[in-house]
């Protein structure tokens, strides 16, 4: 008979805790399903956080590459010169834009020092300008010689053209090919070359 009690009081035990063990693992489940959701929603809200700034340098890499290829400058090859047609990459003097009849008419926008590469001064670098022409062009004025070659460039910002010209020998100037300036301004740089090295380049202003 006291086996048989015992029996029945664990019976009955088991059978009252059943339900409270039920509705506690329910409980269990439920928040389990609420902790499972919210971990998911935030792993999506780190993804996305971690997203944006990798998306954003992805657009600021994208938009230097772009800048990059806008700044590229390309050269034109020397043009052929005909006289009373000017054009870029054609020589200022064959055309007739700086030939000795009308260089009263060519103004110079700006002038700047050249210098060798020991930092003495070697001449001086114009912006020249013929307004009937509408086109510019550099002229270097120095001690030219076989040993000093001058590099001459002029540059058009607005569509990156770029003419580029040098010169060695006995003279008392040289001058570069020349660009319109329809489109937009001019400058020109240049510097001199010797065997001692390449001087700093000087350059005028845009105009």
């Amino acid at each position: 008979m006291g086996a048989a009690v015992a029996v029945t009081a664990f019976s009955d035990s088991v059978g009252q805790s059943s339900p409270g063990s039920a509705s506690a693992r329910r409980r269990r489940i439920s928040l389990t399903s609420i902790e499972v959701v919210a971990a998911l929603l935030a792993a999506v809200a780190t993804s996305l956080a971690l997203g944006h700034p990798d998306a954003a340098a992805e657009r600021s890499s994208s938009a230097r590459h772009e800048g990059a290829i806008r700044n590229e400058w390309r050269t034109l090859p020397e043009a052929r010169s005909t006289p009373g047609s000017p054009a870029d990459a054609t020589d200022p003097i064959e055309t007739g834009c700086g030939s000795p009849n009308v260089v009263a008419q060519v103004i110079t926008f700006d002038e700047v020092p050249l210098r060798l590469s020991n930092g003495m001064d070697f001449g001086r670098l114009l912006l020249r300008h013929q307004p009937r022409c509408r086109t510019s062009w550099g002229l270097v004025k120095g001690p030219h010689n076989a040993q000093r070659r001058v590099h001459i460039s002029v540059r058009r910002p607005v569509d990156h053209i770029v003419v580029t010209s040098s010169f060695a020998g006995q003279s008392a100037d040289s001058y570069g090919q020349q660009l319109s300036t329809a489109a937009g301004c001019v400058y020109v740089e240049a510097f001199v070359e010797t065997p001692e090295g390449r001087g700093p380049t000087a350059r005028t202003r845009c105009a």
